[in-house]
């Protein structure tokens, strides 16, 4: 699920960077935005943004957190390191957290074995839960709506209608749609209130079927769903091998970890069950790595 959120909360800030520029940095102007990848180490930030402030080209590095993460200064600290090496531009660095949670403050000390501190690194917070649900609609920016449940009064019937009336009217942006409902996700937790927040989003399930968000989505849930499935089947070669002819085992996982076709599984599964003897197993399985 990780790669999923990470996925997603890097289209997010993606979309519209202007208006997380101006919303973290009011005075900075959006030149470009770079490859998130910072290939040293070959990290990915969520998002880095070249950004012109006080005249002069300088770089905005940011992550949108989710889970509660102790080595959350440390990350920052490569990411920045990372980020200003890679492009030569000194870099500010953000952290947005979406749930309310224990959060490491800054600076993020570091130190030698004697105590001294080797460095001292600033990087600047938001606590989204304390950011009021008034002020991020009052910017009139769509790229923010998604956030909005998550924000100090968010969760209430109006700011939700607000929400969904401007990114689903005329002017809206499908892929926003989505991602607010995703996302809300997180704010929404108990049950009645997941299907009254569910309901908001009814009429436009059709709309949002087109966004790269639930495309997105729907093939992740298929990959996982035939993972699973490759994993159950091998497990069932195994143990009818283990049962069977256990000096044959390690043979078998061997061969069926390397096959990928679920029906091709199916076949070898009713092929193990039926082989007469052990050296007829060994022919079937040395057979089917050799194919």
């Amino acid at each position: 699920m990780a790669g999923q959120w990470d996925s997603f909360t890097k289209r997010l800030i993606g979309m519209r960077p202007e208006q997380y520029a101006r919303w973290l940095m009011p005075n900075a102007t959006l030149i470009s935005t770079l490859d998130i990848e910072l290939k040293a180490q070959h990290f990915f930030a969520d998002a880095l943004i070249k950004v012109l402030l006080c005249d002069q080209p300088a770089l905005m590095h940011v992550e949108l957190q989710t889970y509660e993460d102790p080595t959350m200064g440390k990350r920052m600290l490569e990411y920045n390191i990372l980020a200003e090496h890679q492009y030569e531009l000194p870099t500010c660095s953000f952290v947005i957290h979406l749930r309310k949670r224990r959060v490491d403050k800054a600076p993020y000390v570091r130190r030698f074995v004697d105590g001294g501190i080797t460095h001292r690194f600033h990087f600047r917070v938001v606590k989204l839960w304390e950011v009021t649900a008034q002020s991020i609609v009052d910017l009139g920016w769509d790229g923010l709506l998604p956030l909005l449940p998550l924000t100090k009064g968010g969760k209430r019937p109006e700011m939700v209608q607000i929400m969904i009336d401007r990114l689903a009217g005329e002017n809206g942006d499908k892929d926003l749609l989505a991602l607010a409902e995703m996302l809300g996700g997180l704010a929404f937790t108990k049950e009645s209130e997941k299907v009254w927040f569910k309901r908001r989003f009814a009429m436009f399930q059709d709309i949002m079927k087109d966004s790269w968000v639930y495309q997105e989505i729907v093939q992740e849930s298929e990959e996982r769903g035939l993972a699973k499935g490759l994993q159950a089947q091998r497990r069932v070669i195994v143990n009818i091998v283990r049962n069977r002819f256990p000096e044959l085992e390690e043979l078998a996982s061997q061969h069926v970890a390397y096959m990928n076709d679920l029906d091709a599984l199916s076949l070898l599964t009713v092929s193990v069950a039926s082989a007469p003897d052990v050296d007829a197993l060994r022919k079937l399985l040395n057979d089917s790595i050799k194919s």
